[in-house]
């Protein structure tokens, strides 16, 4: 299960109270209170991966998420299947179409003629919410974007902070240098 303690924080205001000096008078000690607000200061990016746990490309994009030190929510989608809105709001955010998103290989696409010309997206959105297997992954969600990311070393591209280098992709090629650069982008 996914560490989805961060949503438990969103809108919470961290205080804390400084004292800044004090003042001595008849009634004793008057403090002088400063209140600063460090709201997000303790809250890490919320990250949700629809993964696929039998794929290699998620299962290594998932890695990646974590070895940069998110705790992402992972949503195993063979398990959830997916609702027509709720794909729609995915590829709408990602920037793609359902037929772009649709997985052909090892799946039943071609025997459903998802892959024929004339097969429009409503077809494709219905078929994907009967079988979640035709949707390509890994999809991943966070606040600087929504993508497929295929291959998986898409996914630094949304992270804001990566993984020590040296990292290397599930080939062994080098991804991230010993300086924290990235390699082949």
């Amino acid at each position: 299960m996914g560490g989805d303690v961060g949503p438990a924080w969103e809108g919470v205001d961290f205080h804390v109270l400084i004292i800044q000096s004090f003042k001595v008078g008849a009634r004793g000690a008057d403090p002088r209170l400063e209140t600063v607000t460090m709201c997000g200061l303790f809250r890490g990016m919320r990250i949700t991966i629809y993964h696929f746990p039998e794929c290699g490309t998620s299962t290594h994009a998932l890695q990646i998420i974590r070895d940069a030190g998110y705790d992402p929510v992972v949503v195993d989608y063979m398990k959830t299947g997916w609702t027509k809105p709720q794909l729609q709001k995915l590829f709408g955010d990602a920037g793609m179409t359902a037929r772009r998103a649709l997985r052909i290989h090892k799946t039943n696409a071609k025997d459903l003629g998802l892959t024929d010309v004339g097969v429009t997206e409503v077809m494709i959105l219905d078929a994907m919410v009967k079988f979640p297997k035709l949707v390509n992954r890994p999809l991943v969600v966070c606040e600087n974007g929504t993508a497929l990311c295929r291959p998986s070393e898409m996914v630094l591209d949304f992270l804001p902070k990566w993984p020590r280098g040296p990292y290397a992709g599930k080939d062994g090629s080098l991804l991230i240098d010993e300086e924290g650069n990235r390699v082949g982008s």
